[in-house]
């Protein structure tokens, strides 16, 4: 179900930022771990179920879009659409999130070298990680975000004029 209010609508974010930063936690204790290609494994299934989650906590799931009357439903997707978000309304699956890392793959590719220093190397690999899953999860909110915002400025203002 959609936010009805700013007021709800922040709440929202508020608890997305948090997930976002439990989440980017595990990503740097994964990416800390010395076993190649576990931080990857992770970081994949990591961001698929972090942005499922929330596309759900924000009523934009493509269980929940689907659901939606058909001009709502439009709306929905021609905000995310101008947003240039393909992951609102849709169902967020390996092939997606695999396009979302090869966005990503210059921070991978320095994370996954300097596994290779010791000890800095890991911390480096870790903070990498961190920022990566952090960044990818906060533009999604403000995504998110920013489409309910449009939505409910818009109901608002067809409900004053009828």
């Amino acid at each position: 179900m959609l936010p009805k209010t700013i007021e709800q609508l922040d709440q929202i974010r508020e608890e997305c930022r948090k997930l976002v930063n439990r989440r980017s936690s595990v990503s740097a204790i994964a990416a800390a771990v010395p076993i190649p290609g576990i931080d990857v494994t992770v970081d994949a299934a990591l961001v698929k179920d972090l942005l499922n989650e929330i596309n759900q906590k924000f009523g934009l799931s493509k269980e929940q879009v689907d659901q939606l009357d058909a001009k709502t439903k439009e709306l929905i997707i021609v905000l995310a659409t101008s947003l240039g978000n393909e992951l609102i309304g849709r169902t967020i699956g390996k092939k997606l999130v695999l396009s979302l890392v090869k966005k990503a793959a210059t921070r991978m590719a320095a994370k996954q070298t300097s596994k290779f220093i010791p000890l800095i190397g890991i911390g480096v690999s870790a903070g990498i990680s961190f920022a990566t899953m952090k960044y990818l999860g906060n533009k999604h909110i403000d995504d998110c975000y920013k489409l309910v915002k449009q939505y409910i400025e818009q109901e608002a203002s067809s409900t004053i004029l009828s």
